[in-house]
């Protein structure tokens, strides 16, 4: 059987194609999707979660479930009832971060978890066994770089900037480093005080989180696919 996987984030889609013959994982991003017949061919189940406009990925759903005998989209209220929520209203909570907290959970454990999904936006969130105890939502580093670069008439940062902390020696290293001290700082502020987390990392911008932070925090390339598959299993099982 060969099943999709797709993470529809906030500016890019990211997907897991589980194969027979083994896994292909990838990313694209939306205006490419239409044109992915090699993404697409074969495949006998979709499961998918998307944030972000729902309106403006309408047409893109509508493809996605033309594409496979079973397609199935994976929303908050589904994973609610895996976990003791911090939220009022959990349903209001992005199917994203439930997915990823999904993904790693523990059951009883006493030790608190903690997933960082820096992309976009950088979210941080806490749990301890089933029990959700809250999080953060930060702009992620190249929503924080377009936003002071644009409205502050200062030099653009390239691709080419390496992830650091140390004091910048010209304006776009002092902006760029700026930004990374302020996501790390937050994440590391967080981990003090929630002492002995185990602390996770993933996102588009995880690895040059894990950097900056230098814990022995637990890099995973996409949790929310990891959350999908993980579903996906217990659903079947």
């Amino acid at each position: 059987m060969t099943q999709l996987f797709l993470d529809m984030g906030n500016t890019r889609l990211k997907y897991v194609k589980q194969q027979p013959d083994g896994n292909k994982a990838g990313s694209c991003d939306y205006k490419d999707l239409l044109s992915q017949d090699a993404l697409f061919g074969g495949v006998d189940a979709i499961w998918f979660s998307v944030v972000g406009d729902l309106d403006a990925r309408a047409d893109l759903m509508a493809f996605i479930y033309t594409q496979a005998p079973v397609v199935h989209r994976v929303s908050s209220d589904e994973l609610v009832g895996f976990f003791r929520p911090a939220y009022l209203m959990p349903e209001t909570m992005g199917v994203d971060r439930w997915l990823a907290l999904f993904a790693v959970a523990e059951g009883d454990s006493d030790r608190p978890i903690i997933v960082v999904d820096a992309g976009t936006a950088m979210t941080i969130d806490v749990m301890r066994g089933n029990q959700h105890l809250g999080g953060y939502i930060l702009p992620g580093y190249r929503t924080q770089l377009t936003s002071l670069v644009g409205q502050a008439a200062l030099p653009e940062i390239g691709d080419g900037q390496l992830p650091a902390i140390t004091l910048g020696t010209s304006t776009q290293e002092a902006i760029s480093y700026g930004v990374w001290l302020g996501l790390a700082s937050a994440v590391t502020s967080v981990c003090e005080a929630h002492e002995g987390a185990k602390l996770y990392l993933t996102g588009g911008d995880g690895k040059a989180l894990h950097t900056i932070v230098g814990t022995e925090a637990i890099v995973r390339d996409n949790l929310v696919i990891e959350g999908l598959m993980k579903l996906r299993t217990e659903s079947v099982n």
